[in-house]
């Protein structure tokens, strides 16, 4: 009887470590899928976004540019690339990568030291490669969107297929809890040496 108490205390403490440990794994994995979000939301729309709006005031510079509009430079201008540098500040707030990390540097140097009195073509050629550069963080938050979306995806995979085993190993291990209960204890053989009992009959006066 001892020993089928230890055996069911064991398997009801192989039973805990089991959820434990698939609750772990779980739990891992949900932060992946929790953090995947975020980092869509926060480091990829956000940031869109801020592009979006980049490239709206480098058009509009070279709108400007295109119909000779001295009032914009004399009155605009300026505004506008203290506008697109502070867009670049809340860009590097974000978790960058390292491509974003170069190109976006790239374009604030660009945005630091612009030329004192910039002839036409100098000018068009500098909002070309801002543009561009904006066109590349732009394909960066697409591809980086698509892998953070694909680490959140194996994560479910992943959570879906240990509770599929989880279900199934504690299946087995209630299955055998209950064989070990049920067990019926078995009877005490009788040692070879042993002497038999004896009976005394009584005679009925």
């Amino acid at each position: 009887m001892k020993k089928d108490k230890i055996r069911f205390f064991a398997g009801l403490l192989l039973v805990f470590f089991v959820i434990l440990a698939t609750y772990r794994i779980d739990q891992a994995n949900f932060d992946k899928v929790e953090d995947s979000i975020i980092t869509i939301y926060e480091d990829r729309l956000v940031v869109k976004d801020l592009i979006f709006k980049i490239a709206d005031l480098l058009d509009e510079k070279r709108m400007a540019l295109a119909t000779s509009d001295t009032a914009f430079f004399q009155r605009r201008n300026a505004v506008v690339d203290a506008q697109i540098g502070q867009l670049l500040r809340l860009f590097r707030e974000t978790r960058l990568t390292e491509n974003e990390e170069r190109t976006l540097t790239a374009a604030e140097a660009e945005m630091a030291n612009p030329a004192t009195h910039p002839d036409r073509d100098e000018l068009s050629t500098r909002l070309e490669v801002l543009k561009g550069q904006a066109r590349t963080l732009s394909d960066i938050q697409l591809s980086e969107g698509k892998r953070q979306l694909l680490i959140g995806s194996r994560a479910i995979r992943s959570s879906k297929l240990l509770m599929q085993v989880e279900l199934i190993v504690l299946i087995v291990l209630a299955l055998g809890i209950q064989f070990l209960v049920l067990q019926k204890p078995r009877r005490k053989t009788k040692e070879p040496n042993e002497p038999e009992e004896k009976t005394f009959k009584g005679k009925i006066t």
